[in-house]
Protein backbone atom coordinates (compact mmCIF):
# COMPACT_ATOMS: atom_id res chain seq x y z
CA UNK A 1 0.00 0.00 0.00
CA UNK A 2 2.70 2.29 0.88
CA UNK A 3 5.14 2.04 -2.47
CA UNK A 4 1.03 2.32 -3.96
CA UNK A 5 0.48 5.47 -2.54
CA UNK A 6 4.48 6.51 -3.55
CA UNK A 7 3.62 5.71 -7.14
CA UNK A 8 0.58 7.83 -6.99
CA UNK A 9 2.58 10.67 -5.63
CA UNK A 10 5.40 10.22 -8.04
CA UNK A 11 2.80 9.64 -11.30
CA UNK A 12 4.66 12.06 -13.46
CA UNK A 13 7.94 10.60 -12.92
CA UNK A 14 7.11 7.44 -12.78
CA UNK A 15 5.21 7.83 -16.63
CA UNK A 16 8.70 9.10 -17.13
CA UNK A 17 10.94 6.10 -16.06
CA UNK A 18 8.43 4.17 -17.55
CA UNK A 19 8.93 5.54 -21.33
CA UNK A 20 12.74 6.14 -21.10
CA UNK A 21 13.62 2.50 -18.57
CA UNK A 22 15.75 -0.22 -20.90
CA UNK A 23 15.37 -3.54 -19.52
CA UNK A 24 18.44 -5.19 -19.17
CA UNK A 25 19.45 -9.38 -19.57
CA UNK A 26 19.23 -9.73 -15.98
CA UNK A 27 15.42 -8.42 -16.16
CA UNK A 28 15.95 -5.59 -14.84
CA UNK A 29 14.73 -1.81 -15.66
CA UNK A 30 16.94 0.19 -15.02
CA UNK A 31 17.37 4.31 -16.21
CA UNK A 32 20.02 5.53 -18.22
CA UNK A 33 20.37 8.97 -18.34
CA UNK A 34 22.31 9.36 -21.61
CA UNK A 35 21.45 6.57 -23.58
CA UNK A 36 17.32 7.80 -22.55
CA UNK A 37 18.53 10.81 -24.64
CA UNK A 38 18.76 8.52 -27.91
CA UNK A 39 15.84 9.32 -30.65
CA UNK A 40 14.56 5.94 -32.27
CA UNK A 41 14.99 5.61 -36.16
CA UNK A 42 13.68 2.62 -37.89
CA UNK A 43 17.29 2.53 -39.92
CA UNK A 44 19.48 3.91 -37.14
CA UNK A 45 23.03 4.38 -37.03
CA UNK A 46 23.76 2.78 -33.41
CA UNK A 47 22.67 0.70 -31.02
CA UNK A 48 23.22 -0.39 -27.37
CA UNK A 49 24.67 -3.56 -26.33
CA UNK A 50 25.69 -5.30 -22.34
CA UNK A 51 28.72 -6.21 -21.39
CA UNK A 52 29.41 -9.69 -20.58
CA UNK A 53 30.29 -9.31 -16.93
CA UNK A 54 28.23 -6.64 -15.66
CA UNK A 55 24.73 -6.61 -17.83
CA UNK A 56 23.59 -3.65 -16.18
CA UNK A 57 26.60 -1.50 -18.04
CA UNK A 58 25.77 -0.54 -21.37
CA UNK A 59 27.30 1.01 -24.16
CA UNK A 60 26.34 2.86 -27.32
CA UNK A 61 28.03 1.22 -30.26
CA UNK A 62 27.85 3.23 -33.73
CA UNK A 63 26.73 0.38 -36.32
CA UNK A 64 27.89 2.36 -39.22
CA UNK A 65 30.08 5.07 -40.28
CA UNK A 66 28.38 8.80 -38.71
CA UNK A 67 28.91 11.69 -40.12
CA UNK A 68 30.02 15.21 -38.04
CA UNK A 69 26.75 16.85 -36.65
CA UNK A 70 24.62 13.88 -37.74
CA UNK A 71 21.82 12.63 -35.13
CA UNK A 72 22.89 9.14 -33.22
CA UNK A 73 20.11 7.11 -33.11
CA UNK A 74 18.76 3.79 -32.28
CA UNK A 75 15.83 1.74 -32.57
CA UNK A 76 13.46 1.28 -29.90
CA UNK A 77 11.82 -2.07 -31.50
CA UNK A 78 14.94 -3.62 -32.81
CA UNK A 79 13.84 -7.07 -31.71
CA UNK A 80 10.31 -7.51 -31.72
CA UNK A 81 8.97 -5.66 -34.53
CA UNK A 82 11.87 -5.70 -36.34
CA UNK A 83 10.60 -7.04 -39.50
CA UNK A 84 6.56 -5.26 -39.73
CA UNK A 85 5.94 -3.10 -42.16
CA UNK A 86 5.89 0.63 -42.16
CA UNK A 87 1.90 0.78 -40.51
CA UNK A 88 2.94 -1.71 -38.23
CA UNK A 89 6.12 0.10 -37.04
CA UNK A 90 4.42 3.46 -36.38
CA UNK A 91 1.58 1.87 -34.82
CA UNK A 92 4.00 0.01 -32.15
CA UNK A 93 5.86 3.40 -31.58
CA UNK A 94 2.64 5.56 -31.49
CA UNK A 95 1.44 2.90 -28.81
CA UNK A 96 4.66 2.55 -27.03
CA UNK A 97 6.12 6.09 -26.90
CA UNK A 98 3.54 8.12 -27.97
CA UNK A 99 4.85 9.81 -31.60
CA UNK A 100 4.55 8.99 -35.36
CA UNK A 101 7.89 8.00 -36.77
CA UNK A 102 8.92 9.95 -39.64
CA UNK A 103 12.06 8.64 -40.39
CA UNK A 104 14.37 7.87 -43.96
CA UNK A 105 12.15 4.78 -43.64
CA UNK A 106 8.71 5.91 -42.79
CA UNK A 107 8.39 9.23 -43.82
CA UNK A 108 6.57 9.44 -47.03
CA UNK A 109 7.91 12.20 -48.60
CA UNK A 110 11.56 11.10 -48.28
CA UNK A 111 13.75 10.88 -51.17
CA UNK A 112 14.81 7.22 -50.01
CA UNK A 113 11.53 6.35 -51.83
CA UNK A 114 13.36 2.80 -53.95
CA UNK A 115 15.19 1.98 -50.46
CA UNK A 116 11.65 2.13 -48.55
CA UNK A 117 9.56 0.21 -51.44
CA UNK A 118 12.42 -2.75 -51.24
CA UNK A 119 12.90 -3.04 -47.39
CA UNK A 120 8.96 -3.28 -47.54
CA UNK A 121 9.34 -6.12 -50.07
CA UNK A 122 11.92 -7.77 -48.19
CA UNK A 123 10.02 -7.62 -44.97
CA UNK A 124 6.70 -8.83 -46.34
CA UNK A 125 9.14 -11.78 -48.01
CA UNK A 126 10.41 -12.28 -44.12
CA UNK A 127 7.16 -12.45 -42.82
CA UNK A 128 5.64 -14.93 -45.52
CA UNK A 129 8.67 -17.18 -44.60
CA UNK A 130 7.88 -16.69 -40.66
CA UNK A 131 4.26 -17.86 -41.27
CA UNK A 132 5.41 -20.70 -43.32
CA UNK A 133 8.07 -22.10 -40.01
CA UNK A 134 5.35 -21.54 -37.65
CA UNK A 135 2.98 -23.77 -39.44
CA UNK A 136 5.65 -26.28 -39.25
CA UNK A 137 6.12 -25.86 -36.13
CA UNK A 138 2.82 -26.01 -34.82
CA UNK A 139 3.04 -29.60 -35.21
CA UNK A 140 3.94 -32.51 -32.86
CA UNK A 141 7.61 -32.28 -32.67
CA UNK A 142 8.42 -35.55 -33.99
CA UNK A 143 6.78 -34.69 -37.23
CA UNK A 144 8.04 -31.63 -37.36
CA UNK A 145 10.57 -31.34 -40.56
CA UNK A 146 13.97 -29.99 -39.58
CA UNK A 147 15.18 -29.66 -42.54
CA UNK A 148 12.21 -27.29 -44.46
CA UNK A 149 13.02 -25.41 -41.57
CA UNK A 150 16.73 -24.90 -41.73
CA UNK A 151 16.39 -24.15 -45.32
CA UNK A 152 14.15 -21.20 -44.61
CA UNK A 153 15.98 -19.99 -41.82
CA UNK A 154 18.63 -19.48 -44.54
CA UNK A 155 16.15 -18.51 -46.55
CA UNK A 156 15.48 -15.39 -44.04
CA UNK A 157 19.07 -15.05 -43.26
CA UNK A 158 20.06 -14.43 -47.04
CA UNK A 159 16.50 -11.32 -47.15
CA UNK A 160 17.87 -10.07 -44.08
CA UNK A 161 21.70 -9.46 -45.10
CA UNK A 162 19.75 -6.88 -47.72
CA UNK A 163 17.96 -5.15 -44.88
CA UNK A 164 20.05 -1.89 -44.32
CA UNK A 165 20.13 -2.81 -41.04
CA UNK A 166 21.58 -5.93 -41.31
CA UNK A 167 24.50 -6.03 -39.16
CA UNK A 168 22.29 -5.65 -35.98
CA UNK A 169 19.77 -7.99 -37.00
CA UNK A 170 22.49 -10.96 -38.44
CA UNK A 171 23.73 -12.02 -35.22
CA UNK A 172 19.94 -13.02 -34.10
CA UNK A 173 19.60 -14.98 -37.53
CA UNK A 174 22.74 -16.59 -37.52
CA UNK A 175 22.23 -18.06 -34.53
CA UNK A 176 18.90 -19.28 -35.45
CA UNK A 177 19.93 -20.96 -38.21
CA UNK A 178 22.75 -22.86 -36.43
CA UNK A 179 20.48 -24.00 -33.79
CA UNK A 180 18.27 -25.01 -36.77
CA UNK A 181 21.09 -27.01 -38.69
CA UNK A 182 21.60 -28.88 -35.22
CA UNK A 183 18.15 -30.30 -35.06
CA UNK A 184 18.03 -30.96 -39.07
CA UNK A 185 21.22 -32.89 -38.01
CA UNK A 186 22.58 -30.83 -41.69
CA UNK A 187 26.76 -30.56 -40.13
CA UNK A 188 28.00 -28.87 -43.57
CA UNK A 189 25.24 -26.16 -42.77
CA UNK A 190 26.02 -26.10 -39.29
CA UNK A 191 29.47 -25.62 -40.07
CA UNK A 192 29.11 -22.82 -42.74
CA UNK A 193 26.83 -20.78 -40.17
CA UNK A 194 29.51 -20.73 -37.57
CA UNK A 195 32.19 -19.63 -39.47
CA UNK A 196 29.89 -17.03 -40.95
CA UNK A 197 28.18 -16.00 -37.60
CA UNK A 198 32.28 -15.77 -36.44
CA UNK A 199 33.11 -13.76 -38.92
CA UNK A 200 30.73 -11.24 -38.30
CA UNK A 201 31.81 -11.15 -34.75
CA UNK A 202 35.32 -10.42 -35.43
CA UNK A 203 34.32 -7.69 -37.86
CA UNK A 204 32.38 -6.14 -35.11
CA UNK A 205 33.61 -7.34 -31.74
CA UNK A 206 30.49 -6.45 -29.41
CA UNK A 207 31.94 -8.46 -26.24
CA UNK A 208 28.02 -9.79 -25.52
CA UNK A 209 27.61 -11.06 -29.05
CA UNK A 210 30.79 -13.33 -28.88
CA UNK A 211 29.07 -14.47 -24.91
CA UNK A 212 26.59 -15.86 -27.18
CA UNK A 213 28.18 -17.58 -29.43
CA UNK A 214 30.05 -19.23 -27.09
CA UNK A 215 27.00 -20.13 -25.01
CA UNK A 216 25.93 -22.00 -28.48
CA UNK A 217 29.50 -23.86 -29.04
CA UNK A 218 28.78 -25.17 -25.50
CA UNK A 219 25.68 -26.58 -26.16
CA UNK A 220 26.69 -28.05 -29.74
CA UNK A 221 29.50 -29.99 -27.96
CA UNK A 222 27.01 -31.10 -25.59
CA UNK A 223 24.65 -32.13 -27.93
CA UNK A 224 27.50 -33.08 -30.62
CA UNK A 225 26.92 -37.11 -30.10
CA UNK A 226 23.17 -36.81 -31.47
CA UNK A 227 24.48 -34.85 -34.68
CA UNK A 228 26.94 -37.63 -35.27
CA UNK A 229 24.56 -40.73 -35.11
CA UNK A 230 21.75 -38.45 -36.75
CA UNK A 231 18.98 -39.39 -34.10
CA UNK A 232 15.70 -37.60 -34.14
CA UNK A 233 15.83 -34.71 -32.13
CA UNK A 234 14.05 -35.39 -28.41
CA UNK A 235 12.17 -32.37 -26.55
CA UNK A 236 15.09 -31.53 -24.22
CA UNK A 237 17.16 -30.76 -26.99
CA UNK A 238 14.43 -28.84 -28.76
CA UNK A 239 14.70 -27.10 -26.04
CA UNK A 240 17.67 -25.87 -26.03
CA UNK A 241 17.96 -25.17 -30.15
CA UNK A 242 15.14 -22.95 -30.46
CA UNK A 243 14.36 -20.88 -33.63
CA UNK A 244 14.58 -17.30 -32.58
CA UNK A 245 11.29 -15.72 -33.91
Amino acid sequence: LEMAEAVANRIEETAIFFNNDIKTEDDCKCLFMKLALTNHSCCPNSSWTGGSKNPRQLELRAAKDIEEGEEVTVNYIIVEARFLDRVGRQARLLDGWGFKCVCALCDLNSELEEIQDREERIKSDIRRIQQEMTQECDRNPALVNWKTLCSLQKEILDLVSQLVTAQLLLFREYNSLVNLSQLARDQSQLKQALESWRELLEKLNVERAWKDYQSCLDKLEQYRGCLQKKNPPADAEIRQFLWLM
